[in-house]
Order: structure tokens, then sequence, then C-alpha cells
């Protein structure tokens, strides 16, 4: 993103003018539920009201902010139009094995979808700083578990075959067939 790039259009400096938001040219969720296309912006004004972004001035904060929010991917509108809080949450998980930090992007992005509702791990073998960079220390906790390492290769996980409904649901599921 070009932190030139102004949406000044549907914001006064600290509040998103969510309805210009909803019916702009520049939303990309018109297809979505009105109250998902809510959600989603409502998570943006949380971002940029508790001030856990430390991008620049305020003014490129929240301009990144809005950029992110108007820009999740089809994958994650498809998860959050199926998303249910009292089943499973959904989880996103980083091996973080380079030694450059995340980008401011990368950084509102993932506070995003933390806001969003998803479960968010970084796994830094390496400890070097990833998230630190643009995120205050009180968003995130850090556990450290043994020694670091170092030029590591990231891991390929592999996606289950099996289709979700004919997974095993758990123990006592299986136990009570």
């Amino acid at each position: 993103m070009s932190a030139a790039r102004s949406y000044s259009q549907f914001h006064n400096g600290t509040r998103l003018d969510i309805n210009a938001l909803m019916s702009s040219r520049m939303n990309r969720y018109t297809h979505l539920s009105n109250a998902l296309q809510r959600l989603i912006f409502e998570k943006a004004q949380c971002i940029i009201d508790d001030g856990l972004l430390t991008i620049g001035d305020r003014e490129e904060m929240v301009n990144y902010v809005i950029y992110v929010a108007l820009n999740l991917s089809t994958g994650i509108t498809r998860l959050l139009q199926q998303y249910d809080f009292t089943k499973e949450v959904p989880k996103f998980v980083i091996a973080d094995t380079i030694e450059d930090p995340f980008s401011k992007l990368e950084c509102t992005q993932l506070l995003m979808l933390s806001y969003l509702g998803f479960d968010i791990l970084i796994y830094s073998p390496s400890g070097y700083r990833n998230i630190e960079t643009f995120v205050a220390p009180s968003a995130f906790s850090t556990h450290n578990v043994g020694e670091f390492s170092y030029n590591l290769r990231a891991p390929q996980f592999r996606i289950p075959t099996i289709p979700r409904a004919q997974r095993k649901k758990g123990l006592f599921k299986s136990l009570f067939k």
C-alpha cells in the first residue's frame, strides 16, 4: 500500500464514517450481509480507538487500517461468513524464520484478524522481532520456550484432506457414537 494514499473521505481523523465506507465504490464486500460489512468496519474503528498500532502519525495509521479493512482476502471473508463464536475459532499460525520484521501492512493485517476473532500464533524460533515493530507490546503475549535456533526453514504444513464433516469430533463423540 502506498502510505501516501489518503482515505480522508472516510474519517475525520479519529472516527470512521462506516456508512460512507459501506456505500463506497471501494467496498468489495457489497455481496456480504450488512451486518458482516459493519462488523469489519467496526473492528477497524476499534483498532484505531485502542491505539495498539504504532505506525507513523495518526493519519498514516488510520489510512493503513482503512486499507486493510477494505482489502481482506476472499478466503478471510468466507471464513468470517461461516464463523460461529460458540464453536471453532479460526486459527492463524505463522512460522517466522527470517530476520526481517513484519511490515506495517502485515502488522495491520494481523491486528485486524485478531480483532475479527482469529487466534494468532507467531512462532519465531530465532527470537527475532516481528510484530513488535509496529504493534504495541500490550497487544500480545510473548513466551520463550528454550534456546533460540537460527537459519531454519519454514516447515511445509499439510492441510488435512478429510472433509470437516467426516473428521472425528473429539474424545467424547468418539466414545459415545
